[in-house]
């Protein structure tokens, strides 16, 4: 082909990129973008603007400049494919390497954090449940501001007026920072805060696994901005922001299957779940039991384990504990329902839908969809269908140790418990704190997180086969970019602002404060949990700080002849 033939060709592409800008309009950028139908017009007007700006602009540049630009692009493209191979490559040691991975890992890092900051602003706390988090947090500036213990308030909140019984209220260390902080604002720095801490659990899995960067792309993408976790936070339930902290649940959990059950990971699980339950995350911390208990009843070698997990962690959060098990003992809560159906669960992980949609009417009561949002696309649910499910009882030798039999029993326990009404039986019992899950459907998010965790171990165990495979790869980085504009589409809809318009919500007049009422025995509860809950901090983490001692001195002691 001579050069004048290249040149005719290439100005016929780049009029062909020109036009295809100018005809581009909504209806199309809906077919090729998955644009949802429900995003809001100025978004896809802004879309629409940039895609027309840069394929005029790229197709001028061809017509003006063919084969200047052509060599450019060359080069472009050889760029393109060592980033290519560096980000579907096992982790390398090289400083290249090294260097592009940090870069990332920094770059996800900052778009997640923008992602959480753009998704609460414009907090009015006017909107759902966000009317008792303003609430909550009221009594708690209060009392960082006076330096006083809030044992009561002045109205009740969750049918008590003693607050430090509710286990659902944030009294991690950070709830200091009230007193320099507005309210919002301190909102987001928590979310954002809880969320770098989801995000390095994500890299602890990312190296322990030597997961590359496509394959640590998708998780980070499928846990940081799945509907499941953004429409419980759009909609108040705040307390949800201990899902961040699941990462490290996950696993630690994979390292006592693969390994032998120690003391040392299960003072480490349960530290987890204390943590969990200092950010009001009582109902994580509820499904985290039940999934051990589902492990120790699928494998009795488990059984001495789970025990030690669950005794260690009620020691560490008797404070929150205690105090809820003498308020609330006797108290049953109205369980309402989990799915109703297996489609409706499907329903939830590939259709996008907005808070105001019609609830599901069940035996009990009714729901928001809120309480059934678990959104993670087609590419999503594909992806733990093949590697999650699929990949399980396939016989392969590369996958052969991540099977991990014994988590069969989990993940198939706690979905059947989501659907239907299988849980009303344990919710109906009188047990403080168990009994308190009223909508089963949330148990979801266990199987779905550690299934997206296998799944991406998996992955990266059969990415090999991509090698030299240059379609494959454009496929794959194709399903990653839909992933991720599909999961940020649900959070454009489900943003915080737009929730609080659309109802036409307005401020509100908060009046509570804290009150002192002789109350002697929840006192002593509060009192009691906390120092038992100071004791037993201080003495797991003593005896997980020998025990690595002794490990490393045990490593240091040279070998006699």
């Amino acid at each position: 082909m001579t050069e004048e033939s290249e040149k005719r060709n290439i100005r016929i592409f780049a009029l062909i990129l020109v036009l295809s800008g100018l005809v581009l309009n909504e209806r199309l950028l809906g077919y090729f973008l998955a644009v949802d139908q429900h995003i809001e017009s100025q978004f896809k007007l802004w879309t629409i603007y940039i895609c027309r700006t840069l394929a005029v602009s790229v197709g001028m540049l061809f017509i003006i400049k063919p084969m200047y630009l052509l060599t450019a692009a060359k080069r472009s493209f050889l760029i393109v494919q060592e980033i290519c191979e560096l980000f579907f490559s096992s982790p390398r040691k090289d400083l290249r390497a090294r260097t592009f991975t940090a870069f990332a890992a920094a770059l996800l890092l900052v778009i997640g954090a923008s992602h959480w900051a753009l998704f609460l602003r414009g907090l009015t706390f006017s909107a759902y449940d966000w009317k008792n988090q303003i609430k909550y947090y009221t009594v708690l500036r209060e009392s960082v501001e006076g330096y006083v213990i809030p044992f009561h308030v002045s109205e009740p909140l969750q049918r008590r007026d003693r607050f430090l019984a509710n286990p659902e209220t944030l009294l991690s260390p950070q709830i200091l920072l009230l007193r320099w902080m507005q309210t919002a604002t301190f909102v987001t720095f928590n979310t954002v805060m809880l969320y770098t801490v989801g995000f390095m659990g994500c890299v602890l899995i990312k190296r322990r696994y030597k997961l590359s960067l496509f394959s640590f792309s998708i998780l980070y993408v499928l846990f940081s901005f799945n509907g499941y976790i953004t429409s419980h936070i759009a909609v108040g339930h705040y307390a949800w922001t201990a899902y961040f902290l699941l990462p490290l649940f996950c696993l630690l959990v994979l390292q006592t299957v693969e390994e032998k059950p120690s003391i040392e990971r299960a003072i480490m699980l349960a530290l987890v779940l204390f943590a969990i339950t200092l950010q009001g995350g009582v109902h994580f911390y509820v499904w985290c039991l039940i999934f051990l208990l589902f492990l120790a009843a699928g494998r009795r070698h488990y059984f001495r384990h789970v025990v030690a997990v669950i005794g260690f962690s009620a020691l560490l959060s008797a404070f929150r504990l205690v105090p809820a098990f003498v308020t609330f003992a006797g108290r049953r809560s109205d369980f309402v329902s989990g799915y109703p159906t297996v489609q409706h669960l499907i329903e939830s992980l590939i259709v996008i839908r907005e808070h105001n949609f019609e609830v599901v009417e069940g035996v009990f009561g009714t729901l928001g969809w809120w309480e059934y949002d678990a959104y993670i696309s087609l590419v999503g649910l594909g992806l733990i269908v093949c590697f999650g499910i699929y990949l399980r009882f396939r016989a392969k030798t590369l996958l052969a140790p991540y099977k991990y039999e014994p988590l069969d029993v989990p993940l198939l326990g706690m979905t059947i418990l989501s659907i239907s009404y299988f849980y009303a039986i344990v919710a109906l019992l009188p047990i403080p704190v168990v009994n308190s899950e009223r909508v089963s459907s949330r148990f979801v998010i266990m199987p779905l997180l550690m299934l997206v965790v296998i799944s991406c171990i998996r992955m990266q165990n059969t990415i090999g086969e991509l090698k030299g495979k240059g379609k494959l790869k454009v496929l794959a980085l194709a399903s990653l970019c839909y992933l991720f504009f599909s999961l940020v589409s649900h959070s454009y809809l489900w943003r915080v602002e737009r929730i609080e318009q659309s109802l036409g919500a307005v401020g509100v007049d908060v009046r509570i404060h804290t009150i002192s009422k002789p109350d002697i025995v929840y006192k002593l509860s509060v009192i009691l949990g906390g120092i038992v809950s100071l004791v037993a901090l201080i003495g797991l983490l003593g005896t997980l700080l020998l025990k690595r001692l002794r490990a490393r001195d045990d490593h240091s002691i040279p070998l006699q002849k």
